[in-house]
């Protein structure tokens, strides 16, 4: 897979997109003409929207989906939200105990106000233990911390042989995960990491039985077949289709993730996993890492983030090891170079 050089040109081998994904320069031009604009007084606000559904078009080309299963939110805790709150009392949802809290906290808020029951497993485990006592799945596809990647296709089939509704957390793995987002009922994430969009742009993807159970609870005026049209008053006007669940977009956000998104599109989802996972697999070898088949992996390491950043390198470090992201702007010279400082630490 070939990338333009000209697109991404970070000061550092950045080794760090799980943390947040590097803005192609098309997103970051774009961006500054719209502020070069907001501060000349020469913005017409209802441009945005056209805006808005050319991103979320270019995000349901690269993931094969119909549009009108898209909404514009802001962060993964929005959908989160929407579903812990939509799920009935007396529900038992299942989670993995290491996900990330955003995830999390909407539905423990809930059994803290003993309105539901969660069950926490490891993440390796929690196909294995889907069954038709629970209402609920809920987890991230790609472990944030550790890089470990969820079976989806088993975890769909089982979950909906059984009849148990699903929410995953596509916040590590949209823009370089294929995913069928129809398999589940609710797909979402914040779009900033490996989908190089500015913080503030996210989606979320609903089917059309989703939607039967799935609350607006944050419902507003962006949220309507007719935005302009439901500003004031009442009665409620939410639209049928994905954008019911939007929220009001973050302007500026969303002019970058147009072009980031259509990035992503243009290269395919398919082509950057097969580029990702051939750079970690090379890397893995190099360093004597288990390889786990997914852009982020974590390693024991006596390297902090200071010490590879003195030797041009930017990765992260969580839960007291080293963690480490690769995607589509990576060459097998970043790898090497980190492999090398990697093995000299041992």
């Amino acid at each position: 897979m070939t990338i333009p050089k000209e697109l991404f040109t970070p000061d550092f081998r950045f080794l760090d997109s799980a943390s947040y994904g590097l803005l192609p320069h098309p997103a970051t031009i774009a961006m500054h003409r719209q502020i070069d604009l907001f501060s000349h007084g020469q913005v017409d606000i209802k441009d945005f929207d056209a805006i808005v559904v050319s991103a979320l078009g270019h995000l349901a080309t690269a993931y094969g989906c119909s549009n009108d299963h898209f909404g514009a939110i802001g962060q993964l805790a929005t959908a989160s939200s929407m579903v812990a709150h939509s799920i009935p009392v007396g529900s038992k949802v299942l989670m993995a105990k290491e996900d990330f809290t955003s995830v999390l906290f909407p539905f423990l808020e809930r059994q803290a106000q003993s309105e539901i029951v969660v069950d926490f497993v490891p993440a390796n485990q929690l196909v294995n233990k889907v069954n038709q006592t629970y209402t609920l799945i809920a987890v991230s596809a790609v472990q944030s911390a550790t890089g470990f990647v969820i079976d989806l296709d088993r975890l769909s089939e089982k979950a909906n042989r059984l009849g148990v509704k699903t929410f995953i957390d596509a916040t590590q793995a949209a823009g370089w995960l294929p995913m069928r987002l129809d398999d589940f009922d609710v797909v979402a994430a914040s779009a900033y990491k490996w989908l190089l969009c500015p913080r503030g742009s996210g989606f979320i993807h609903t089917t059309e039985e989703a939607r039967h159970w799935l609350r607006p609870t944050m419902s507003s005026w962006y949220a309507s077949d007719s935005i302009w049209d439901s500003i004031y008053g009442p009665p409620l006007r939410l639209a049928n289709d994905g954008r019911r669940y939007q929220i009001s977009p973050d302007w500026l956000s969303w002019v970058g993730a147009e072009h980031s998104l259509k990035l992503i599109s243009e290269i395919g989802v398919r082509n950057i996993y097969n580029h990702n996972v051939e750079l970690m697999k090379h890397l893995c070898k190099l360093s004597n890492v288990e390889f786990n088949d997914s852009s982020i992996v974590s390693v024991e390491s006596n390297l902090e983030p200071d010490d590879l950043i003195k030797n041009g390198i930017r990765a992260s470090l969580r839960n007291g090891r080293l963690r480490i992201s690769i995607h589509l702007y990576n060459s097998q010279d970043d790898i090497e170079k980190l492999a090398s400082l990697l093995n000299s630490k041992k």
